[in-house]
Order: structure tokens, then sequence, then C-alpha cells
């Protein structure tokens, strides 16, 4: 393979130094981490960028040192990352281990004692400030901080430096899915498959991800008159009566379970004609749940900047049961944390935390006595 020509421009400038925008300069380590130097003239750009090619390369380690066992028995930050206890979440693993690859490229070989927030600031930054990547930069900055407490677990490590770096900031552009909304995209579903209406219902009355909506059979998570199933983030397992009213949509959720497409299936949403290679009465997936949803929200007439997705189903669940006033919606989306620990009791997954639904007052009934 031939090599670059290089740019005549750049004639007599340091190794890693880059101008990715006129006036604003970069380095970038031996490593592949891009550090922003910032709106400096081009001489001092040079000399910051020579000096951090002396440093980097008095650092490196020499051939011997290559060569010589490792006394920590090689408690890198790589190794570090592969301790990690993998996530239960299929998406959530893949996210992971692409954070993870950006990780060791800038910092793998480093031994986990000696990472300092400094280090960890120098791989951070410069995701948010250079690559415009705030959503990134606060990913990895929390990757890094489970690394360090694994590390601290283990005695690979004293302290989180993670912990002290900047949280980056991060805009939240997507718009919530107002009730109006889930019904004008509603409407459209059947236009885009006819399995997408029943995923949305099923989504807005349990409050479920859409991972949770893609796996539900009707023998295997109907138990006890409730539909049963666990988060697969959280691992915890819920239990939902199947008399569970959500008034404001009109949807009871044994009505929503009932297979109504004809098509014989264990899937509650399932394909009601064959898909590419997926027949008639196979589950959907949870990518192309998400796709279709996209669809149908085009073909409706609401703003379609930073349009919702599929998942902010699950947040209108919860904002209309607020407001009905008569569900646990910490158990029924299944979240956990320290204040509501004593609420789950601590049942280690051994048994469902039964969503509690108090009796609506008769002036708030409707499809329930009918």
């Amino acid at each position: 393979m031939n090599a670059a020509r290089r740019n005549a421009n750049r004639r007599g400038w340091p190794r890693g130094l880059y101008e990715p925008r006129e006036g604003y300069y970069v380095w970038r380590s031996p490593e592949g981490r891009t550090i922003p130097i910032g709106r400096v003239s081009l001489a001092g750009a040079k000399a910051q960028a020579a000096a951090a090619n002396l440093k980097a390369e008095s650092m490196a380690p020499s051939l011997l040192e290559k060569m010589a066992p490792a006394d920590d028995d090689g408690q890198t930050v790589e190794a570090l990352l592969g301790k990690i206890p993998q996530a239960k979440a299929a998406n959530t693993r893949r996210s992971h281990k692409s954070l993870d690859k950006r990780i060791v490229a800038a910092i793998g070989s480093m031994q986990a004692a000696d990472l300092r927030t400094q280090h960890c600031a120098e791989l951070i930054e410069p995701i948010e400030a250079v690559e415009k990547k705030a959503r990134l930069a606060l990913a990895v900055r929390s990757r890094l901080v489970t690394m360090c407490q694994r590390g601290m677990q283990l005695g690979w490590m004293t302290s989180n430096p993670a912990e002290a770096t900047r949280t980056p900031a991060v805009e939240v552009k997507r718009q919530r899915l107002s009730l109006d909304a889930f019904k004008a995209v509603r409407a459209r579903a059947d236009d885009v498959n006819g399995w997408l209406g029943k995923a949305m219902d099923l989504a807005l009355v349990t409050g479920a991800d859409r991972d949770t909506i893609s796996g539900l059979e009707r023998r295997a998570n109907v138990v006890d008159d409730c539909l049963q199933f666990r988060r697969g983030k959280t691992g915890v397992l819920i239990a939902i009566p199947l008399d569970l009213e959500l008034v404001a949509a009109g949807l009871v959720l044994r009505q929503v379970v009932k297979n109504t497409s004809g098509v014989a299936s264990r899937f509650i949403v399932h394909h009601v004609r064959n898909f590419g290679n997926a027949p008639a009465g196979s589950r959907v997936f949870v990518d192309t749940i998400s796709k279709a949803f996209t669809a149908a929200y085009r073909l409706t007439e609401l703003p379609q900047g930073n349009a919702p997705t599929f998942h902010e189903i699950r947040s209108l669940s919860k904002r209309l049961y607020a407001a009905q006033g008569n569900v646990d919606t910490k158990a029924l989306l299944g979240h956990q944390d320290e204040k509501t620990a004593a609420l789950y009791a601590d049942p280690r997954g051994s048994e469902a935390i039964r969503v509690t639904v108090k009796p609506l007052p008769a002036n708030k009934q409707s499809l329930n006595t009918k």
C-alpha cells in the first residue's frame, strides 16, 4: 500500500498535530487519543505538539520492558474491562463492547493501579469538545466509572479516578410522546404493518420496553391471571394483573393480549404475514419494531424534527398511570434503586413483584364495567 501523499502546507509540522478547524489545533497521541490544544498561534501549537511528542517517547516502554514479565500479573485497563460481568441485554452488551474498544485503544495497556483522573479526562473531554459527541462522552465516562468500581472490588485499585471527571453536558433533543401523538401514530400503524398497533397498545398498557414486547408469549408469560416477565436490563420479575386498565387510552391488558390477528402464534406480537425470512406467526424483533414505529410516525402530520421513538411509549405509560393514580408505576416499569429496595423486599429473583392495582372510583371506570 502506498503511503498517503503529505500535504505541502503541513511541511514542518510535528507528528500528531492537526487543524480540524481553521485556527483550532489538536494533538493525536501515538495511542490514537485526541487532545485539544485550542485556538493558539501555529507556532504555539507546533511547540506544544513537539513537547508532547518528546514526553510520549520518554513514556514509551523499551523493548526490554516489553519482554519482561509483569510484576502485577497483567492488571491492565484492558484486563480489568474483561473482568466486568456482562450485561444481560444484548443491546447493552454491544454498546459496552464498542465503548471498551475505544477505551482499550487509548489506555488499554496502562496498569489499572496507575490510572489517574487526568488520564480519564484526556479520554472523555475530546469526545465532547472535538468530536462533538456529548452522549458518547457521557457513555465512556459511565463505563470508566463502572470499570474503576470493579477494579476496587478486585483490589486492583484503591480509588475511582473516573468519578472526579466532569460529567459531559448532554442536551436531550428527542420529543416526549403525548397521548394525542400516540393516537395519531396508532391510527397509521396498520398502514405500515398489521402487528404494529398491538405492539404499541401492549407497550402503553404495560410500560414494557421493546425487548420485552418482542419476546412475550401467551402461554409462557401468562401466569396466575397476570402477564409475567423479567426485565432484561435489571432482571426484575414483574407480574401485571390482566385486568389492568389504562383509562385515558381505553385499554385493558386482557383484551390487548388476546390474539385477534387470525394467525396462529405463541407470541403476543407476531408477524401476520410472511416478512422476508420471517414467516407469519414468528416473533417481531426489536429493530423491526423501532423502524415500523418510525415509519408510522412519518405518515402523520406531527412535527418530524427530533421525533420520539418507540421507547417513548414507556415514558407516556408512566405519566398516564401517574395521573390515573391507582397504579404503582415504579413496580410496573421495574425500576430499582436504593429508595425502593424496601418495596421489593429483596426477593432475589425467586418471586415476581406483583403490581399493585387499586380499584377505580365508579366515575372513572369504563371498559372493565362494560
